[in-house]
């Protein structure tokens, strides 16, 4: 089965291709678990139950896998409030996954996200950044920084992005340090980080 999120243009921030699996979907209270009735709950303005319908497109839960519709399903939930639906549509957006690679529309879509308190989303944000896309001013330093303090926040994902970063980088191109955070990452349970050790 396909990961959620398969996260961010990797190839071009120099970090190989390939899938990231970062935190599994969960629903909320408020959005409906049986598929038949999400789609009227999201008709109706229940953004997580939109969230909900898009991961299950996306991940080709009881349906086709259809990124487009998936990608649909996410701005719908944006639309009507819910910020993991804008961060999801954002990182399709950013991989052009269901449609058209966009970086600046993705920045507005992540940046929101990432105000709203939703970590993954600010990876997204610094790595737009580290690479100067979507508009940002190219600040790998400032990057770099934000992640290691994500890393040292015991957040694997970041953790395995440095690892990425710091292996594939022309610029940076230091194995030692990329194994401390591939390290890292694994010990934090990050798919991509135990991959790279």
């Amino acid at each position: 089965m396909r990961a959620m999120w398969r996260w961010l243009v990797i190839g071009a921030i120099g970090c190989g291709g390939g899938q990231r699996e970062l935190v599994p979907l969960r629903l909320s209270d408020e959005a409906p678990v049986d598929a038949a009735a999400q789609e009227p709950a999201c008709r109706a303005g229940n953004g997580r139950a939109c969230v909900a319908l898009g991961g299950r497109y996306y991940r080709a839960e009881g349906v086709d896998r259809d990124d487009a519709v998936a990608r649909t399903w996410f701005a719908r939930g944006c639309e009507v409030g819910a910020s993991e639906g804008c961060m999801w549509q954002g990182v399709m957006t950013m991989n052009g996954e269901g449609g058209p690679r966009d970086l600046v529309a993705a920045l507005h879509l992540l940046r929101p996200a990432c105000t709203g308190g939703l970590a993954r989303a600010c990876i997204g944000v610094e790595l737009l950044s580290y690479q100067g896309a979507g508009g940002l001013a190219r600040d790998q330093a400032g990057a770099l920084r934000e992640l290691d303090g994500r890393c040292i926040a015991k957040d694997g994902v970041a953790c395995g992005f440095l690892a990425g970063l710091w292996l594939n980088d022309a610029g940076l191109g230091d194995e030692r340090e990329a194994v401390g955070y591939a390290r890292r990452g694994c010990e934090l349970d990050d798919a991509m980080a135990c991959h790279l050790l």
